[in-house]
């Protein structure tokens, strides 16, 4: 199956929530392998974007990365900010191929979701 890189971004969220939780083997099985073939995908956007903030980023006078007035964020370099925009938006539209898993509502049982994480897994589940 084909997704974008953005669909899978905020899946191990998904997956910390489920590691703990008693499920059927089947499910505990095929939860295990799909997230191991997500995380491949995770580690390559990771790596990739530090390459960004390194490439655009603002530096200080000991090269290191200055964070924003907030603390959330790095600072870009003022003269190529549409440009790391434009790769940062590249590299969340790329896409992940990644085994052909569905999941039903019934292998989760009883698990309790808000639906801001449901949203995450939701490309993934057959109804």
């Amino acid at each position: 199956m084909t997704v974008k890189m953005y669909t899978i971004i905020d899946l191990p969220s998904f997956f910390t929530k489920v590691r703990t939780q008693k499920l059927p083997f089947k499910t505990a099985y095929k939860v295990t392998l799909f997230s191991q073939e997500v995380q491949k995908h995770i580690d390559f956007y990771q790596e990739s974007f530090r390459n960004l903030l390194n490439e655009y980023g603002k530096k200080d006078e000991n090269g290191n990365l200055m964070p924003t007035e907030d603390g959330q964020g790095v600072l870009l370099i003022e003269e190529t900010m549409n440009e790391a925009y434009q790769k940062l938006a590249e590299l969340r539209e790329l896409d992940v191929e990644l085994p052909d898993t569905k999941f039903s509502v019934d292998d989760f049982g009883d698990i309790e979701m808000s639906p801001e994480e449901m949203i995450i897994v939701m490309p993934f589940i057959e109804a």
